[in-house]
Order: structure tokens, then C-alpha cells, then sequence
């Protein structure tokens, strides 16, 4: 297992994109969502609403046909990720939508004449 995975909304299964070559990074960052104000005496009204999760990931090789599944696993709206959180040391499931688009070196990797991976990267931000 990789440090996460997806679930293909088709099969309710996880997808491991990780495999083999697990991401050459990876974190899991927590963004305070809070609502702050000034009070007219200049007080501060700060109330946090949520933490959220934002995950970033990458690649220094990730093969043509998984490149794909990330793709299409990600088209959707939301989906559900199953990843580790390094502050607690645990496994956790959230839904997430795509933090920014996927970023793949476009020249990719190339083995004689035959394509074989990108240079991947991703951000997944929590519902």
C-alpha cells in the first residue's frame, strides 16, 4: 500500500497508485478554515469553522495506463481517498476534489522510440 489511495467509483474498489514505485513525495498539510474580524474597540473575533486536509503528491515516473486511472478516478466532482496522516500516524478516508490540476511533464519518459511514464504531480483538497 501506498501512502494513498482512490476508490474507483465504479467498482467501490481502491486504486493503490503507488504500487510498484511509491511517490517520490508526498505530504498531508492542514489548512484552518476560520473567520476573523475586527471588532470597532479593535478587538479580534477569530472562530474556527474546520480543519481541512490538503494533500499533495508526485512522481518521478508514473507509467502511461496509470496516468489514465488518475485521470479518470478525478474527474469527477468529489472522491473518496483513503491516505496517511502523518500527525496522527493513522490511516483516515475523506472525500476530496482536485486541489489544482495534475501536472505531468509533457516530454515524459521515453525508452528508445517507446513512451514509458510522466513525471507526475497532484493536489487533492478536502470536502
Amino acid at each position: 500500500m501506498s501512502f494513498f489511495e482512490i476508490m474507483d467509483d465504479k467498482t467501490g474498489q481502491f486504486f493503490d497508485f503507488g504500487g510498484a514505485s511509491a511517490p517520490s513525495e508526498y505530504s498531508a498539510v492542514y489548512n484552518d478554515i476560520v473567520e476573523a474580524d475586527r471588532a470597532v474597540d479593535g478587538t479580534l473575533k477569530y472562530e474556527a469553522i474546520a480543519t481541512k486536509t490538503k494533500i499533495t503528491a508526485s512522481w518521478l515516473f508514473m507509467p502511461p495506463a496509470t496516468y489514465q486511472k488518475l485521470i479518470s478516478m478525478t474527474q469527477l466532482r468529489t472522491f473518496t481517498v483513503r491516505y496517511f496522516e502523518p500527525a496522527s500516524g493513522e490511516w483516515r478516508q475523506s472525500e476530496f476534489y482536485m486541489g489544482s490540476d495534475i501536472k505531468a511533464d509533457a516530454l515524459g519518459q521515453w525508452k528508445g522510440s517507446a513512451f514509458i511514464g510522466y513525471k507526475v504531480s497532484v493536489s487533492f483538497v478536502e470536502v
